[in-house]
């Protein structure tokens, strides 16, 4: 089976998990999956066997993996009947780039005041490669969406076929797969799909939120909104990033995005903020590693690529 052909068959397959279940579509698309059991720990990898074009790994990639792992251990803890929204999120990684076989080991602990906190850990092999801890606000809500297909003891995705409304998410993903495979510019496919939807450069950066971006509630994904964050942050290696989510960030308007980077001889240190409406959603503090860094073998390059082209809705 050619890249292409592996690539469409992978982009079907989240379009359909995401219909099933409300599995973000960027999760879905690179197979994320189950390897431990819950009750408070739960581990999750990609899927090992994904088409090359998602091979690939960035620090959305990783944030992404770290949000879903750390929630959904909380939820294997609490039982269900919560709206957990993302309250912060805190990623450190110790390689100049995301190792392609990364998975994320995470703990939930008991909630205090409404908040719950869990931790965890980045592996590659047996080598702990980075860290991660989320803090979530607890909502009761007897009518909370249901666990994740990864959070389920089976693990498995329904199948769910796609019809004509699901047409333009698909061709969105698919046309940010023709694009890496055209033309590689170090980027993962999550990578690829945020900067097609940006307009700008490094320091301000216009995002128009996509359908692929979003969670189930219809809000964009909290490891997505990071990934924005540090894609208007000083390209360099990612040290330790933090960000703080103080309101949903709506998927039906645009989110501007803005950064003011202070540097010293070996160290950025980047505070980034995120408006919609003039309202601010999120804010995180990077700091970044200047000097170069050895990369971990079958990594993206150190250096998160920022927004190419105009957004889709402006074209």
């Amino acid at each position: 089976m050619s890249d292409d052909d592996s690539a469409r068959r992978a982009a079907r397959s989240a379009v359909g998990t995401f219909r099933a279940t409300g599995a973000p579509p960027l999760a879905a698309l690179l197979g994320t999956e189950r390897l431990r059991p819950g009750g408070g720990d739960l581990e999750l990898r990609f899927d090992p066997g994904r088409p090359e074009v998602a091979r690939p790994l960035g620090v959305l990639d990783a944030a992404m993996l770290a949000d879903l792992a750390l929630g959904g251990a909380l939820r294997s803890r609490l039982g269900g009947g919560f709206t957990m929204p993302t309250v912060s999120l805190t990623v450190g990684l110790d390689l100049a780039g995301v190792p392609d076989d990364v998975r994320f080991r995470a703990w939930g602990h008991d909630p205090v005041d409404n908040l719950a906190d869990a931790h965890g850990q980045f592996l590659s092999g047996e080598r702990v490669v980075g860290r991660a801890d989320a803090t979530f606000g607890l909502a009761a809500n007897a009518t909370a969406a249901g666990v994740l297909p990864w959070e389920r003891p089976s693990g498995s995705y329904p199948p769910r076929r796609l019809d004509q409304l699901d047409m333009p998410l698909l061709a969105e993903l698919d046309a940010a797969a023709t694009a890496l495979l055209t033309n590689p510019a170090g980027r993962s496919w999550s990578e690829e799909i945020l900067a097609r939807a940006c307009s700008g450069s490094a320091g301000t950066l216009l995002c128009t939120p996509t359908e692929a971006m979003v969670n189930r509630a219809g809000y964009v994904q909290g490891g997505v909104l990071f990934g924005l964050m540090w894609a208007c942050a000083r390209p360099g290696r990612l040290v330790r990033g933090h960000a703080v989510f103080m309101a949903p960030a709506s998927a039906r308007e645009p989110v501007e995005v803005s950064a003011a980077t202070t540097a010293t001889r070996r160290l950025a240190f980047v505070h980034v903020e995120a408006r919609q409406a003039g309202r601010p959603v999120a804010m995180a503090t990077f700091t970044l590693g200047r000097a170069p860094a050895r990369a971990a073998a079958g990594t993206t390059p150190a250096a998160e690529p920022v927004a190419r082209g105009r957004s889709r809705r402006a074209r």
